[in-house]
């Protein structure tokens, strides 16, 4: 999935995927960057769901890449 973002946004130079659970609060968040030659796209989605986050994320993520084009 991610890798049709990265496909979709030319000149990305670096990916940087961060998954986070937190216990105390049955919290995950799923974070995405994109390090470009011109430009940084990130995407943070948090939700009760790990799956569902990083779902969340790549959907956000693909937005900015339509826009950046």
């Amino acid at each position: 999935m991610i890798h049709d973002g990265v496909t979709a946004f030319p000149g990305v130079v670096d990916a940087h995927v961060i998954l986070t659970a937190n216990g105390v609060k049955h919290r995950q968040a799923a974070e995405i960057v994109l390090h470009g030659t011109h430009s940084v796209l990130k995407a943070l989605e948090e939700t009760s769901d790990l799956y569902a986050a990083t779902d969340l994320a790549v959907t956000k993520l693909d937005s900015q890449c339509r826009k950046a084009k």
